[in-house]
């Protein structure tokens, strides 16, 4: 869904890394993006055009605001940041995962230097957090068909 608002603002193959990191209990974003542009002058056509951006395809009355990442800048610098991260584990639902892109069309992740740890239990919330209290993950597993499709990528 972001990469496809993106692509429609006219950043078809200027982005080559997008992390959208969700909620897992609520399948919902956190409210914030890490974007990777190719070139300096994407990055500053992006940041003109995102920053005070509100016009997205859900009804929201939010507005972006963009800014630097620290320490981490760089295609090469988020691969290497999120490729041994729990959210990479294979039993995560690809849709919950960071991508790579080139030309707009997703390429495979770097392969982790270490063991994946399977993320830490979520902190459930809402009407039904009695009964999903200190259970895993098992929502967001790869195999669950009920996952609706975060983003088109």
């Amino acid at each position: 869904m972001l990469l496809t608002l993106f692509n429609r603002l006219g950043f078809f193959g200027e982005v080559d890394f997008l992390y959208l990191p969700m909620d897992f209990a609520n399948h919902a974003s956190l409210g914030y993006a890490f974007v990777n542009l190719t070139t300096a002058a994407a990055t500053k056509r992006f940041w003109k055009i995102m920053q005070g951006f509100g016009r997205w395809d859900v009804p929201t009355k939010k507005l972006c605001t963009v800014d630097w990442s620290f320490p981490v800048q760089g295609l090469e610098a988020n691969l290497d940041r999120f490729k041994n991260s729990p959210v990479m584990h294979p039993e995560v639902a690809d849709e919950y995962k960071p991508v790579r892109l080139k030309n707009g069309v997703r390429e495979p992740f770097p392969a982790p230097s270490k063991a994946i740890k399977f993320p830490r239990r979520w902190k459930p919330s809402g009407p039904f957090s009695s009964e999903m209290k200190n259970k895993p993950f098992s929502h967001v597993r790869k195999h669950h068909s009920a996952l609706p499709a975060m983003r088109d990528c």
